[in-house]
Formats: C-alpha cells, structure tokens, sequence
C-alpha cells in the first residue's frame, strides 16, 4: 500500500472517479468528441490543481532518515551508530538556528504503542509532543520503551562562552567564541528521571547513588547525585538496549540548544524570571521533571532543576575549545569534567547559559544530574 495521507487518497479518488464518469458520458453519447476531452482535460486539471494546492493534511514533513527509522515502530536497526558515531543517517539540514518564543507548559500528544517495546526492543515508540519552537525537527521521539524522550536539533550557529561586557562573565565564560555545529543531534527533553535510571540500575545491578534526594525521590523526578562515573556507565547500558550512539553533551552542544538561537544571558533573556525556572531557593524542592515552560527548541529545564554534567574536560578558559563543536578531551585536567546550569537551590548567577564549574569524575553530589544526546548524523 502506498504511503499516502488520508488526502491524497481522497485527491487520487476523486481523479479517478470524475476520469471514469467522463469516458461512461462519451461512450452514452456514441462519440469521442473534442468537446469530451476538452472537458474531460479542464476537469481533471482542476481536481490535481486542488490537490496540490490545498496540500495534505498531517503528513510528515520529516519522511527522510530520521523519520523513516523513528516515526515507523518496528523498524529494523539500520545502519549501527557505533563508537565513533559512525554511519550517517541523513543529511543534516542547513540554516541558523532562529530564536522563537519559549513554549507554554503542557506536553500531551499521543504517545505510541509502547506495550511492544520492552527493555531491549530495537523497535521505536512514536511520541509526538509538541515542541516550544518552530525548529524543523520538532517531533520527539524514544528509541524504546525504558529510553528518555529526545528532540532533535538542527545544525547551527551559536556564540558559547559568556559576553565581555557583562558583569556576570567569568574568566572562565571568556573569550566568547563562535561555534558552528554542522551535524544533527537529538538531546533530551528533560534530565534523566529516576525511573530512567532505576531501569538501568536493576539491569545492571549497579549500586543506585547513596543521597536521600535519590533515594526518596518519585520516579518522575530528575534522577540526581550523579557522578561522571554513573553517567558514562548509564550511556553505554541505553546505548546497547537500544542499538543507538549516546553520549553526554558537549559544553557547546548544551548552550547551543539552551540558547535556542538566543544570546542572552538565560533562554528567556537577560533577567531570569522566577515563573519560567525551578532556581535560587531551597523552599521551591526539586519538581516533577519537565514542570517549566520550554525554550524555543522544545526543551525543557535548561535553567534550574539540576547541575548537568557534559563531556568536556576541565578548562580554565574558552580559548582552545573546538569550533565544531566537539567537546574538549585533550586537556590535562579530565580528572574534573564541566557542570552547566545549577540546582533549584543554588543562585541563579549560576544557571547561565554559560556558566560552568568543575566537578571531579568519582564525585556524586546532591544537585547534580545529566541529560543525554543521540547522534542522528
């Protein structure tokens, strides 16, 4: 069966039929007259010429790579991403990331049949939540039925490191620097849960963190007191179960999709309003993950909620970091690696975008969480 939109199987239809009724009209007549195949030509024209024009109705503008091997449940692995991200799966879309207004709570949609996709399955389970901005992939996505919701994110432009002239700006914020992300990549709409992370630990059998903000937290909450160490083995666990290439973030990548095309000093702007992020008071406790309105890429508590750990290596300047966009290995102290963003109780100077701190790799504190990224190219 052709993979036609409910439309267009209405459009080809009524072509038919209106061809069908025209040739019977003829034949009745006795006569192929010039007049029956003027006619018969105005008014199929007229019928294609509606159909292209009107256009169908909620058929995937995304039927490429990606959504052939996401939005289809029960597809086959396809082309394995291996350790080195390897085997491309489509080509990455063009144009700079745009800034568009924060979105409103409320991420409903019509998750997929995930009775089907048991921990291990390779199939996919179909989530379509709609996203806060108007970035090209919008539609989320789970890779089975234990995997964290993941958005993906257009390539693109974006300023790391923090402005010179704001007073906020640390030394190691500076120099600001531009990066230039050439490839897709999908990232989590919110930090990794509890129910996530007790999936992999009952897996596993690795030791669940020993803090009470673990260990008495509902499974909806962002899963934290995560050190590299749980992060680096959670990744590689969700990696096999699902056949997919993850991996932390890199510096660069996380204020590239907290920005969301932005270049202030949080996503929402220079000041950072109280309503818009779970920060800077003890009293607020930590909240059901994904509680704030999204930023302009659909995700969700890139401000407040927790510290999240990305890959870089501890530098103590912006002055060698890669421009592409990959994540600095190379320095001499990755024995600490970066923290982005702050905690709900900490001070929101903290949860800048560009702010970042060290946190040694075996050190697991209260506060401190992580998101993930998929590879798509």
């Amino acid at each position: 069966m052709p993979d036609l939109s409910f439309h267009e199987y209405v459009t080809v239809a009524f072509f038919l039929s209106t061809l069908l009724f025209l040739a019977i009209a003829s034949f009745v007549n006795g006569v192929y007259s010039r007049r029956s195949f003027a006619l018969l030509a105005i008014v199929t024209g007229a019928v294609a010429c509606i159909g292209m024009v009107s256009g169908p109705v909620d058929r995937p503008a995304w039927d490429d790579a990606i959504g052939t091997q996401i939005m289809r449940k029960g597809s086959s692995g396809g082309a394995g991403m291996g350790g080195g991200g390897a085997a491309a799966q489509g080509q990455a879309g063009g144009g700079r990331a745009t800034k568009q207004a924060a979105a409103e709570a409320g991420d409903g949609g019509d998750g997929g049949d995930g009775a089907d996709a048991a921990a291990g399955d390779k199939g996919f389970v179909r989530v379509l939540s709609p996203a806060g901005g108007k970035n090209v992939d919008s539609r989320s996505f789970q890779d089975c039925l234990h995997c964290p919701e993941m958005v993906p994110v257009q390539p693109g432009d974006a300023q790391l490191g923090g402005r010179a002239a704001d007073p906020r700006t640390e030394a190691a914020e500076l120099p600001q620097r531009l990066v230039r992300l050439a490839k897709r990549f999908a990232i989590g709409r919110t930090e990794i849960t509890v129910a996530q992370f007790q999936a992999f630990t009952t897996a596993t059998g690795r030791a669940a963190p020993a803090c009470a903000g673990y260990a008495t937290a509902s499974g909806d909450k962002p899963a934290e007191c995560m050190s590299y160490a749980d992060a680096e083995a959670y990744i590689a666990w969700l990696s096999e179960i699902s056949g997919r290439m993850y991996r932390l973030p890199s510096a660069s990548e996380w204020e590239y999709a907290a920005r969301a095309g932005g270049s202030e000093a949080y996503p929402s702007g220079d000041v950072l309003e109280p309503q818009v992020a779970n920060i800077g008071s003890p009293a607020k406790a930590l909240k059901t993950a994904g509680s704030y309105p999204a930023n302009g890429f659909g995700l969700r508590d890139m401000v407040g909620s927790l510290a999240e750990l990305v890959s870089d290596c501890w530098v103590a300047n912006l002055k060698d970091v890669p421009s592409d966009g990959r994540p600095t290995l190379s320095a001499s102290d990755c024995a600490r690696r970066t923290l982005k963003d702050a905690a709900w109780w900490e001070l929101p100077i903290l949860a800048r975008v560009s702010a970042r701190r060290p946190l040694d790799v075996t050190t697991a504190r209260p506060g401190v969480g992580f998101r993930v990224v998929r590879e798509l190219d």
